[in-house]
């Protein structure tokens, strides 16, 4: 069954067609897919696109505004996880959160500018990459444990107005941070 709510039930006959009660019945979907004209993974509820997965191979990474016309508002946790080859990411302003450790360990992304309107950074999400120069909006009010932690190229950062949460773990093993604006 694909619905189930006390004795309604919506269900799949053997031909993939809906099976529904005479009664009135609320559906809701979400779609995950992957685009054979780009390379991402993602999942989409609520009209928003949150990107899971690339599957690429490109040094520079260029996240649409849209996909199948609804915004990509959100990284996911581990999107980007690990993947070394990555140096630039260029996010659209639709994006305003990005996940838990979603591209922690790209120990070669030099370039990735946080868009104006992006409201969560995750934990660990920078964790061990190559950002040099970092600016965090002011519309960012959450910042999660360790999000630029082990960026040992890191020597500059600008904080916005927003973010309250800030603390030293945040940027435990950046050696070469020097600057704070």
């Amino acid at each position: 069954s694909l619905y189930e709510s006390g004795s309604t039930m919506v269900t799949l006959n053997d031909d993939g067609e809906y099976i529904m009660p005479a009664s009135d019945v609320t559906m809701y979907a979400i779609w995950e897919g992957e685009d054979e004209e780009i390379d991402f993974t993602w999942i989409g509820e609520n009209r928003k696109v949150t990107i899971t997965g690339y599957t690429g191979s490109a040094a520079k990474v260029e996240i649409p505004e849209t996909i199948n016309g609804w915004p990509v508002t959100a990284i996911g946790d581990n999107a980007f996880a690990g993947m070394a080859e990555i140096n630039t990411v260029v996010l659209p302003a639709t994006v305003t959160t990005i996940g838990k450790a979603a591209f922690d360990g790209c120990e070669m992304l030099r370039s990735c500018a946080l868009p104006d309107g992006l409201e969560a950074i995750g934990s660990y999400a920078f964790r061990g990459t190559a950002l040099s120069v970092v600016t965090i909006p002011d519309s960012v009010t959450d910042v999660g444990l360790g999000a630029f932690a082990n960026n040992t190229s890191l020597y500059q950062l600008h904080i916005g107005s927003g973010a309250e949460n800030l603390g030293a773990e945040d940027f435990t093993g950046d050696t070469r941070l020097s600057k704070i604006l």
